[in-house]
């Protein structure tokens, strides 16, 4: 028995239908995977593609598909490690570089980030293939602040497929990072009237329209982009911060309340609820928040600045110098006439 089962193996004859269905069920339960994400559905993504990793360990489509999802929900460790995983298999692989250095850069690690895009720029090099590396060269060099080399890439991108609709999104965050407004909403509608439900260019156009003072229509596409996927957190602070600033206290507080409800690390959602608190005299939550932020990595001049005054509103005058010491050597200019004025050395 034992020498017909080795002349099996030999001929390839049994062993090779079972690397036949395992490829297919493989196949199954990435594109299964890809799909959940695609509809939102993160968690069910994840167990689909933790089972398409279990049939294929050498699969970096499923390791990167797999960051992406965890990119998605917070989990960034575990992102990096799927995109470390994706380069341990695949060294030239400029995209995983780009994802992993993106991740660095939210986790505070700049200078891991920006070795990977540099990385990711070098793999690709001085002549890309197609409009895909134009692309990821593209943002890569947008994340290092090369703007304009950007655009030309971008631009590249759209040249070799005008269907390209990421070239124009991206194209159009480049624009704005430039505070070319107006031509970030002419790129981003561009985007929307190829792709009608890409939250992502109708969030950027929003932010465009809002530093337009189009706040009417800023508001209209943070709303859509809330009705397109209800657990964008970023669409839920950005609308509440235009809210506030169009006199919607208590709409602003809401969207405030949800942006920290789907991310409770979202640290400018507490800082920004903390100013509307604070200027609603809510002065004890509005500490709270302020000091959340902190704790969440927010040490600006700004947050030490505003807790001091809502300290100040709570009568905690020791406890807001302290914080107006820090601002001011930080650099806060009106930390530092109001100390100079009362005589309080920093």
């Amino acid at each position: 028995m034992i020498a017909l089962i080795s002349g099996i193996i030999a001929a390839g004859g049994f062993v090779s239908e079972v690397v036949a269905d395992n490829t297919k069920e493989y196949a199954d339960w990435f594109q299964k995977g890809t799909n959940l994400y695609k509809t939102g559905k993160f968690q069910e993504a994840l167990e689909a593609l933790d089972k398409a990793i279990a049939l294929s360990p050498q699969s970096t489509d499923a390791y990167t598909m797999r960051g992406n999802v965890y990119q998605r929900v917070g989990k960034k460790e575990q992102a990096i490690s799927d995109f470390t995983k994706v380069i341990e298999l695949k060294p030239n692989d400029f995209e995983a570089y780009y994802l992993r250095g993106t991740l660095y850069r939210e986790t505070g690690k700049e200078a891991e980030a920006k070795r990977d895009w540099n990385k990711s720029v070098e793999i690709i090099g001085k002549t890309p293939k197609d409009a895909h590396e134009y692309d990821i060269r593209g943002n890569a060099y947008g994340k290092l602040g090369n703007l304009q080399e950007a655009i030309d890439d971008f631009t590249k991108a759209i040249e070799l497929n005008p269907r390209f609709v990421e070239g124009y999104y991206n194209r159009g965050v480049a624009y704005r990072r430039m505070s070319n407004f107006k031509q970030a909403i002419i790129e981003n509608t561009k985007a929307i009237e190829m792709s009608p439900n890409f939250t992502d260019a109708y969030f950027n156009r929003a932010i465009a329209y809002e530093r337009e003072g189009k706040y009417a229509e800023a508001l209209n596409d943070y709303t859509r982009v809330i009705q397109l996927d209800p657990s964008y957190s970023k669409a839920y602070g950005a609308r509440g911060s235009l809210l506030y600033d169009m006199k919607n206290v208590q709409g602003a507080i809401a969207d405030f309340n949800k942006a920290i409800e789907l991310d409770p690390k979202y640290a400018a959602a507490y800082f920004n609820r903390g100013i509307v608190r604070d200027a609603s005299d809510q002065y004890q939550q509005a500490v709270e928040d302020f000091t959340k932020a902190m704790d969440l990595g927010v040490k600006t001049p700004e947050v030490y600045l505003m807790r001091g005054a809502s300290f100040f509103g709570l009568n905690k005058t020791d406890q807001g110098i302290e914080d107006f010491k820090i601002a001011a050597r930080l650099g806060s200019k009106a930390a530092m006439e109001y100390l100079k004025s009362k005589g309080i050395a920093w």
